[in-house]
C-alpha cells in the first residue's frame, strides 16, 4: 500500500475551501436545521424594557426627613432608567401580538421591540401573568409581520431535536441547537413552585427569556424561560400548548381569570397507596367535590384517583393546581382517573370563581375572615379614614394563624392592592391565584408587616 501523502499547503486551502462550496459542506441550505432556522427567525424580536428605579439620595439626612414632609413637597428619592433584554415571538403578525416573559416587561416604563430586519417599535403591554410567567406585548405595524408556526408540546419526546432563538446578552437571533432532555419538570425559585416544564440543553443564557424553542421543521414549541444557576447545559421553557392558552386569555382579557372546579384533593401518600394503588404509585386522590361545581358535572367522586391532566402527570396537590390554574373559565381539560380499579377519562370545563364564596374562601384557604373598619380603632392606629378591614376571625392552624395573625388585627393589602372593605377582599379572592403563596400587608397597632401566606389545599 503506497504511503500517506501529506496535502501541500494549496492543496490543504482547496479542500476546505470545497466544504463550504454549495452541496458540498455540513452546512447545506437544504439542511433541516438551517430550513428550520430560516423558517421561524422572522418571526423572533429583540425586547428592550425601560425600568424607572428610585432610590434614596445618598445625601439623604434622616433627621430633616419629617421637616422636608411637613413644609416642602420634596423628594429626595433619585430616579433613574435601568435597561434590561429580552426575546420574544411574533403569534399574530397581523394584530402584532408578541408572546414573551412576564419577567421581561413585568417592570417595564417603556418596551421597544426590534425585529429580525432592525425595525423598531414601541409596544404596549396587553396582559402579563406572574404565576405563568408568560406576557403578551402589541406593537402596531403598517403591514402584516412574520407570524410563527405552532407545533404541539404535547407530541414532544425525550432526545428529540430542539432549536433555540433568541437575543441572549444582546446578541440579535442567536441560534443554539440540542435535545429534549426532560419533560414535566418542576424547578424552585425562592418561595415558589413551577411545574410542566421542558427541560432542554440547547444553550439559554440571559436574555434568551421571551424567545423561541423550536422542533427541527421550524414549529414553536416552547417558550424559553429560565437557566439552571448552578449548572450549564441546564435550561427550562414553557410548553406551548400551555402558552397558547394563557396568551389567548391575556388578550382576550389582559388577565388570566381565576377558574373554579370544585374540587379539593390530597397527594397520594404512602399511606394511601395502600388503599388506592395505582400505576406508578403517583396522583392525587378527590376528597371533596362540591354540590352543583364542574367537577360534579364532569362526573368526579370521592376517592378517584387524578393520574393527569391532559398529558400531564400529577404527583401531587401543587401539581395538579399548577397543571390546572392555566385553563380559564370554558377551556375544557380531559382528566386521567381511577375509581376502584378502571382508568377514565373526564371532561372538566372550570366555571367563573363564584364571587358569592370568595370571603368562605378566604377563610378555608388562608384561615381569616374580615368585617368592616372599626372608626375608633382607625383613629387610634393612625389609620386614615376608610383604610384597611378588621381581621374578626382566624381559624386555628391555617396559614395565617402559623404567621401570627390575631382577632383585631387590620388587613391593609392583599396581592399587592388595596383592602378597604370585605367585598374589596371578596373581589380580590375571586381573581387571584390562591394556589401560590400570596403577599399580605396586615397592621398591629402602629406597626405594619409584610407576610406571605401559603395557602392551605
Amino acid at each position: 500500500m503506497a504511503p500517506a501523502r501529506r496535502l501541500g499547503p494549496a492543496a490543504a486551502l482547496l479542500a476546505a475551501a470545497l466544504l463550504f462550496l454549495p452541496g458540498q459542506g455540513l452546512a447545506q441550505a437544504d439542511d433541516p436545521i438551517v430550513k428550520a432556522v430560516q423558517k421561524a427567525s422572522p418571526a423572533v424580536v429583540n425586547i428592550s424594557a425601560q425600568e424607572i428605579v428610585e432610590r434614596r439620595s445618598p445625601l439623604r439626612d434622616p433627621f430633616f426627613d419629617q421637616f422636608f414632609r411637613d413644609f416642602f413637597d420634596f423628594d429626595q428619592r433619585l430616579r433613574q432608567k435601568r435597561s434590561s433584554l429580552g426575546s420574544g415571538v411574533i403569534i399574530d403578525g397581523r394584530a402584532g401580538h408578541i408572546l414573551t416573559n412576564h419577567h421581561v416587561v413585568a417592570r417595564a416604563s417603556e418596551v421597544t421591540v426590534t425585529l429580525a430586519d432592525q425595525q423598531d417599535y414601541p409596544a404596549k403591554v396587553l396582559g402579563s401573568d406572574p404565576g405563568s410567567d408568560l406576557a403578551v406585548i402589541k406593537i402596531e405595524a403598517q403591514e402584516a409581520l412574520p407570524t410563527i408556526s405552532w407545533g404541539d408540546s404535547d407530541k414532544l419526546m425525550i432526545g428529540q431535536r430542539v432549536i433555540a432563538i433568541g437575543n441572549p446578552f444582546g446578541l440579535s437571533h442567536t441560534v443554539t441547537t440540542g435535545v429534549v432532555s426532560a419533560l414535566n419538570r418542576t424547578f424552585k425559585v425562592e418561595d415558589d413552585l413551577y411545574f410542566g416544564f421542558i427541560q432542554t440543553d440547547a444553550a439559554i443564557n440571559p436574555g434568551n427569556s421571551g424567545g423561541a424553542l423550536l422542533d427541527a421543521q421550524g414549529n414553536l414549541i416552547a417558550i424559553n424561560t429560565a437557566i439552571y444557576a448552578r449548572a450549564q447545559g441546564i435550561g427550562f421553557a414553557i410548553p406551548i400548548n400551555k402558552a397558547r392558552r394563557v396568551a389567548d386569555e391575556l388578550i382576550a382579557h389582559g388577565r388570566l381569570r381565576p377558574s373554579w372546579l370544585g374540587l379539593s384533593v390530597q397527594t397520594l401518600t404512602p399511606e394511601l397507596r395502600a388503599h388506592f394503588p395505582v400505576p406508578g404509585g403517583r396522583g392525587v386522590i378527590v376528597t371533596g367535590v362540591e354540590p352543583d361545581s364542574p367537577a360534579k358535572l364532569a362526573g368526579l367522586r370521592m376517592d378517584d384517583v387524578i393520574l393527569k391532566v391532559d398529558s400531564l402527570p400529577v404527583a401531587s396537590r401543587e401539581g395538579f393546581h399548577q397543571a390546572t390554574t392555566d385553563y380559564p373559565p370554558g377551556c375544557a381539560m380531559t382528566l386521567t382517573a381511577q375509581r376502584q380499579g378502571k382508568i377514565l377519562e373526564l371532561k372538566l370545563a372550570p366555571a367563573d370563581f363564584p364571587r358569592e364564596k370568595a370571603q368562605e374562601w378566604a377563610l378555608s384557604r388562608l384561615g381569616f375572615w374580615v368585617e368592616p373598619m372599626d372608626p375608633r380603632k382607625a383613629r387610634s392606629w393612625g389609620l386614615p379614614p376608610g383604610k384597611g378591614v378588621l381581621v374578626s376571625q382566624v381559624r386555628p392552624g391555617s396559614p395565617a394563624a402559623e404567621v401570627g395573625f390575631k382577632p383585631g388585627d387590620v388587613l391593609l393589602a392583599l396581592a399587592d392592592r388595596e383592602v378597604n372593605s370585605p367585598e374589596d377582599l371578596g373581589e380580590l379572592v375571586s381573581q387571584i391565584d390562591l394556589d401560590r403563596p400570596v403577599k399580605v400587608v396586615v397592621q398591629r397597632e402602629r406597626s405594619r408587616y409584610l407576610v406571605r401566606l401559603r395557602p392551605a389545599g
